[in-house]
């Protein structure tokens, strides 16, 4: 497997398990609502969260697969070399997520996650990484904080910044 293919499917892996780490986190703060405005987020989440699994199986089973077929290719099974280093890398891809979004808040820290995701992973190149890192997040905002008027986490700097 190529360089650039395995860095995709790395990629692809830690994107999807960020959005479960975000979903997750969603789905905990919405708790704290009533039933009736718990269904709001949960009508988005639920299906969310299927369709993120799904894709997550997908991903592995390429994985797998391309990993199988290097194997074949070079007569051997032994490629636990390379694997710490990807599950490091994805395991501090997702640290990297929570740490942003509980610094910053939900916002600035994945529209910031996202820039560097897309930058380092997926070597998009900046006015595309750009516009994504702010598009993303901006819908976001749109839809939940103004269109459903659901309080998203600021942060802890800005609690301490601005009460």
């Amino acid at each position: 497997m190529s360089v650039r293919k395995e860095k995709n499917l790395a990629a692809e892996l830690g994107f999807c398990l960020a959005l479960l780490a975000m979903l997750a986190t969603f789905f905990v703060s919405s708790l704290e609502y009533s039933a009736a405005s718990r269904r709001s987020p949960w009508v988005v989440m639920i299906p969310l969260a299927g369709m993120v699994l799904w894709q997550l199986v997908v991903v592995l089973v390429r994985w797998r697969g391309t990993a199988a077929k290097q194997d074949a290719d070079k007569g051997s099974t032994d490629d636990t070399a390379v694997r710490p280093q990807k599950a490091a890398s994805l395991l501090v891809g997702v640290g990297a997520l929570l740490g942003l979004v509980w610094l910053m808040g939900l916002v600035v820290g994945s529209g910031l996650f996202l820039l560097g995701f897309l930058r380092y992973l997926s070597d998009t190149r900046w006015p595309v990484a750009m516009a994504l890192s702010v598009a993303v997040p901006g819908a976001m905002y749109l839809l939940f904080q103004v269109a459903l008027g659901i309080q998203l986490y600021g942060g802890i700097l800005a609690e301490s910044l601005f009460g």
